[in-house]
């Protein structure tokens, strides 16, 4: 919910007037919240503080979007605790930059690790990384722009144990205004070693982070989907289910509205959470009413829905904000070896989706494999003025099993940034296609054929959202060691039963009475009018 509000030190007495106050008066403002949910916010006295910070990083003016990486090693304890909330430490000069945080545990000890914590850090994903870093997957700590933090439900808390164990912090800089600035960002962590009934644990589930996920230029709305699969979660969680207590979602500058659905045995259950006015600039956590149960072969639907009226061009998956993601960060107990639960459109059904048959010089296979292995030169991003390179398709030994490829490299998706369409002058995999078959396509490369693709014709953009969104689907699900549970597979998406919201004769009465009514606040000097719209959150 968004609420709008301003004052005046008179009272309104007729509508010309407080149309003239909401336009003239100098204090007056928005906020956005969430109205339903309960709010854990212990006295923090109590427990103990990690400090997780970035070490004067320094932020140039000639990029516009960085990932900063930074190894950390965990407190000095010598027993198991529990993690049970945190906070931002953030900056006045550099908060605006600051787009997300997250905090991962990494998969290895003292022998592989030690050696960086001295390290003030590195571009995440990029040629400077160590490859070690790459186990560092499993989420503890999610944070986005806008939040205030989180602390969890006094029966859960995630584990941490000071006995050779790693962390990675990766903060996302926005830099649209390309300034050069020093930061110290990063997030206070909770901790205690009293220890609750039960260890929790955060995945991640959504849309695999790839330049296949596509938004149309020029819609007002645009739906995407993607699956959690029955087979990994019948795999991964425990009998009895898990119980989920809160869900991040987030997406980028296009998303409106996002939902994470929840379907078993072929019929949707009740939503676990939803926005359907999505602020960019207020990512919190929403904190669960009610827990919800996900047993083994329960399938999760993560859907984003976006506008792109004032966009020109398509919009593609990536990492920056000009991209587009579409994700959940669902936190849950008891905790199991699940880190991520991610799906992409298989790369041949995308490509036949648009009616491309065969590249030049790149059979279809061959392609698969560019787009799974996302081969290096599609993960290092050059300063967004850097002069046009042509990049080089890798080449591959065909002898080598789309398995082994992904074993390797589809497992962190989510974390590899791949490229940007934000310039120009940015290497895209989709420019350096040329199309063979059909003939009629013929000269043209990928990108120039999506970009002359008539998107304003409603019924050729509403089928080609209905075949991604309703036909096949490649899935990963991955584990905290950085190994898939499952070897990918493709799936149709579920034929299910949508669920039907209750009818609520009480929600519809008070929802017609504040749109025919104002809520003023009087006193001597002051009169503050609160403009809302009443919300039914199930």
């Amino acid at each position: 919910m968004r609420m709008f509000w301003t004052t005046s030190d008179r009272d309104p007495i007729d509508r010309q007037y407080t149309d003239a106050l909401k336009l003239g008066s100098s204090w007056k403002g928005s906020q956005s919240f969430h109205p339903r949910g309960p709010k854990f916010r212990p006295n923090t006295d109590y427990y103990k503080k990690w400090d997780v910070t970035m070490d004067n990083m320094h932020l140039k003016d000639n990029i516009d979007t960085l990932y900063w990486c930074k190894i950390f090693r965990a407190p000095k304890i010598n027993m198991k605790n529990h993690i049970v909330g945190f906070v931002p430490l953030l900056h006045a000069d550099t908060q605006s930059l600051i787009h997300h945080m997250i905090l991962y545990e990494c998969d290895g000890g003292p022998d592989s690790m030690e050696k960086y914590v001295t390290l003030k850090g590195a571009q995440c994903y990029g040629n400077a990384m160590p490859e070690d870093w790459n186990k560092c997957v499993s989420p503890v700590v999610t944070w986005a722009m806008g939040s205030d933090g989180q602390f969890l439900p006094d029966h859960i808390g995630v584990p941490i144990d000071g006995r050779d164990k790693y962390y990675m912090l990766e903060v996302h800089y926005d830099n649209p205004t390309f300034r050069k600035v020093m930061d110290n960002s990063g997030v206070r962590v909770f901790y205690t070693g009293h220890l609750r009934a039960n260890d929790a644990g955060i995945m991640a589930v959504g849309m695999a982070v790839s330049p296949m996920h596509i938004v149309p230029p020029r819609q007002s709305t645009y739906r995407t989907v993607s699956l959690c699969d029955k087979d990994c979660t019948n795999v991964i969680f425990p009998e009895r289910g898990i119980k989920i207590t809160s869900v991040l979602l987030h997406a980028h500058l296009a998303s409106r509205q996002l939902k994470l659905r929840h379907v078993r045995h072929d019929q949707e259950m009740a939503t676990i959470a939803q926005d359907g006015r999505y602020d960019y600039n207020y990512q919190q956590a929403r904190e669960l009413v009610k827990e919800v149960t996900v047993y083994p072969g329960d399938e999760l639907i993560t859907e984003c829905v976006y506008n792109t009226e004032d966009r020109p061009q398509l919009t593609h998956g990536g990492y920056s904000t000009k991209q587009e993601m579409c994700l959940a960060f669902v936190t849950y107990y008891p905790r199991t070896p699940l880190a991520s639960c991610f799906s992409m459109t298989p790369v041949p059904f995308f490509f036949e989706t648009f009616g491309v048959q065969q590249f030049l010089d790149y059979n279809m296979e061959g392609v698969e494999k560019i787009f799974l292995k996302l081969a290096d030169s599609t993960t290092k991003k050059p300063p967004v003025h850097a002069p046009a390179t042509h990049v080089a398709l890798p080449a591959f030994d065909d002898a080598k099993t789309l398995d082994e490829l992904n074993q390797a490299h589809i497992s962190y998706l989510m974390k590899q940034p791949s490229f940007t369409i934000e310039d120009d002058n940015e290497p895209n995999l989709f420019k350096d296609l040329e199309i063979m078959e059909p003939v009629e396509f013929q000269n043209k490369t990928f990108q120039q054929h999506l970009d002359n693709l008539p998107w304003e014709d409603g019924l050729l953009t509403r089928n080609i959202e209905n075949r991604l969104n309703n036909g096949k689907h490649m899935t990963f699900c991955r584990l905290h060691n950085d190994t898939l549970a499952l070897m990918m597979n493709t799936y149709a998406f579920p034929n299910f039963t949508a669920y039907r919201e209750p009818f609520n004769d009480a929600c519809v009465a008070l929802s017609n009475k504040f749109q025919n009514t104002a809520l003023t606040v009087q006193s001597s000097y002051l009169l503050i009018l609160l403009s809302t719209a009443l919300i039914c959150i199930h």
